[in-house]
């Protein structure tokens, strides 16, 4: 029932209770929507964050063990902070990477100046990629396919954002990365001020916080992936897989997206954000994309009802979708609302939040009084 908290001499300096977090075969909440209970144990809880010396440390719970030490100091998450935010660089699209921003070395990749020569298709991004109701998968499927109903359209403009894990694809979903990072930004922005993160020379020299520079990378792709109605097409790629022999920088065709409400609300949130956050580096850019996350809200508001046929085609590829797309609604509405202070956007999220139309539920799986 107790744990101790040992100095690098092994004396014990700190001694707590151990609380159970979970018992044994508990469900695990990790988020609002979803329960899970991978490992079926019991799990802990060891609370020494009232003990404030900085130092190396252990933890002993007799009877079991003593842990590896660990290091107890006001930036200890500073090292793996930057480590992660240093592989979230190394996945940008259209520029070369290498020193002294990065060891790894990598040509720039699906750049219009290379030769690379990008297509608009006709499918959202739900149509492609691992889509499984639908999907046209495979390697330059979506292009092979397409290409055979006729001459595609060639579109000029489009590089930038993040590739998709080991795929090389710049894809919607892909705006999250912008979206946390300006709201970790939020959560203490003198202390990200300080903190100085890999980037290249003109970013790390600009009057921007580093964390906003990451942030706000793959923001002008997405602009120029807006059209001038206000939809935001899903992406561009090659298409599922990565092509034996070949490496992202050598791939020279490519195929765009058809807008979608999925990544047209994602776009409104995210760029509504950043026009309140950069409203203290730079008033006109913090107005252009108030703007664009204004214009992408009015075309999804369009394009969200059921006799739509962008809406109704859209969802033939992800039939799950129309639910998740109240909740990318409650997110743009409220950071539409934190942007301009509309009262309309204050009631498109009381129609769309959960949170609005059950409160007391959220509230107690919040653990809120």
């Amino acid at each position: 029932d107790v744990f101790e908290l040992l100095d690098a001499k092994g004396k014990t300096v700190f001694t707590g209770k151990a609380e159970l977090a979970k018992a044994d075969g508990a469900e695990e909440q990790i988020s609002i929507h979803e329960k899970l209970d991978y490992t079926k144990a019991a799990v802990y809880r060891l609370d020494f964050g009232a003990f404030k010396q900085p130092g190396e440390y252990r933890v002993f719970v007799p009877g079991i063990g003593v842990s590896g030490s660990f290091r107890i100091a006001a930036d200890v998450w500073e090292k793996p902070f930057k480590a992660a935010m240093l592989g979230v660089f190394t996945q940008r699209q259209g520029i070369e990477l290498g020193p002294p921003a990065t060891e790894y070395r990598r040509a720039r990749t699906f750049h219009p100046d290379d030769g690379v020569q990008f297509y608009q298709m006709t499918i959202p991004v739900q149509g492609g990629q691992e889509a499984g109701e639908g999907g046209q998968q495979g390697r330059g499927g979506n292009l092979i396919e397409l290409a055979k109903a006729g001459p595609l359209e060639r579109v000029s403009g489009v590089w930038g954002g993040y590739q998709d894990a080991g795929d090389w694809d710049t894809l919607g979903h892909h705006l999250s990365a912008t979206y946390d990072l300006l709201g970790l930004y939020d959560l203490n922005p003198e202390a990200f001020k300080r903190v100085k993160l890999s980037l290249p020379a003109n970013e790390a020299q600009n009057n921007l916080p580093d964390i906003l520079d990451e942030a706000l990378w793959q923001m002008p792709c997405w602009r120029r992936l807006q059209l001038p109605d206000g939809g935001v097409r899903g992406g561009y790629g090659y298409g599922w897989g990565c092509p034996h022999g070949l490496t992202s920088s050598m791939i020279k065709s490519a195929g765009v997206y058809a807008p979608d409400p999925e990544t047209t609300l994602r776009y409104a949130a995210a760029a509504a954000r950043a026009a309140r956050v950069l409203t203290a580096f730079d008033e006109k850019l913090s107005g252009e994309y108030r703007e664009s996350a204004q214009r992408a809200w009015t075309w999804a508001e369009l394009h969200s009802k059921e006799d739509d046929a962008i809406y109704r085609k859209t969802l033939s590829f992800a039939k799950g979708l129309a639910r998740e797309l109240r909740h990318f609604r409650a997110q743009a509405a409220v950071e539409l609302l934190a942007a301009t202070r509309d009262p309309a956007y204050a009631a498109a999220f009381r129609q769309s939040s959960e949170l609005a139309a059950k409160p007391a539920l959220y509230l107690e799986q919040l653990g809120a009084d």
